[in-house]
C-alpha cells in the first residue's frame, strides 16, 4: 500500500494538482464562510486539510452534515450530538 501511495505522489502534475485544488478549496471555504457569518466563525487548515470553528453547538453542526451524508469529525466540545 505504501508503495502505492508513493507510485500515486510522484506521478507528474500531482502536487501542481493539489495546489490548485487547495486554492479551490480555500476560495469557496471562504465564500461560504462569508455567506454564513452567523455559523461559521473561522477556517483553518493546510492545502486540503481544513477546519472548520462554527458557532452552533458541535454536536448540531455533526448531525446536519451526516443527515446530507457529509462525513465529519467534530473536535472540541462535541458534547452531544442531536439525532
Amino acid at each position: 500500500v505504501g508503495n502505492a501511495v508513493l507510485d500515486a505522489v510522484l506521478e507528474p502534475g500531482f502536487i501542481e494538482r493539489v495546489q490548485t485544488l487547495a486554492l479551490r478549496l480555500k476560495q469557496e471555504l471562504a465564500r461560504v464562510q462569508d455567506e454564513n457569518p452567523d455559523v461559521i466563525e473561522e477556517v483553518r487548515g493546510s492545502g486540503l486539510l481544513a477546519g472548520i470553528k462554527v458557532k452552533p453547538p458541535m454536536g448540531e453542526v455533526v448531525a446536519a452534515c451526516l443527515a446530507e451524508k457529509l462525513l465529519t469529525v467534530g473536535a472540541g466540545d462535541v458534547t452531544k450530538i442531536v439525532e
